[in-house]
């Protein structure tokens, strides 16, 4: 019984949105939106949370894609757990290299840090774009990411975008309807 409980447990991990390891939290997104999609379903800015599920490089609707091939977008993702963040992965399963910026979203809603060289020029199809960079100071609890298509001519669809780092405890997220749209903040 004790192997059959493990096994379960072990074929449930990949569905969680969030891991601990050590002190490292790996979590997946919880609520996402942008400034366009395909569609209010398929290819929707939903499709871009929880893990990768979109295997191969295509145009499939398991992932977000803007509402037209050549516009400049973003997509905005929300996650669980505030974190003090070391690392983004973006999955992207079709066309990338648009990719122009990465923002993390601060926890208390106050602003927005940019991820310095956050611009993808070289991800493989499909691929992972991962950014390091030096724990922040402050906790976050959001990824933004800026598109330009017009650099691909074609959709960048992005299947699953993962946050990395120390659990900031004891901190509650603002409401994420209460962060300004890129319009606002560009």
């Amino acid at each position: 019984k004790k192997i059959l409980g493990l096994v379960m447990v072990l074929l449930l991990l990949p569905l969680t949105l969030v891991s601990a390891q050590g002190d490292v939290l790996r979590q997946w997104a919880s609520e996402a939106v942008a400034t366009t999609e395909f569609s209010p379903t398929d290819w929707s800015a939903s499709q871009a949370t929880g893990g990768p599920d979109t295997r191969e490089c295509a145009d499939l609707p398991t992932a977000w894609a803007s509402q037209t091939s050549t516009g400049q977008d973003a997509l905005t993702l929300f996650y669980e757990q505030p974190v003090f963040a070391t690392q983004v992965s973006v999955y992207q399963n079709y066309n990338p290299g648009a990719i122009t910026r990465v923002d993390l979203i601060l926890a208390d809603g106050s602003g927005f840090l940019t991820i310095e060289n956050s611009e993808d020029n070289i991800t493989p199809c499909p691929g992972v774009f991962t950014i390091d960079f030096d724990r922040t100071k402050d906790p976050v609890f959001g990824v933004r990411i800026y598109l330009d298509q017009t650099r691909t001519n074609n959709w960048n669809e992005i299947d699953a975008v993962q946050l990395v780092g120390a659990v900031a405890e004891d901190v509650t997220p603002v409401n994420p309807a209460r962060i300004p749209p890129p319009e606002a903040d560009a």
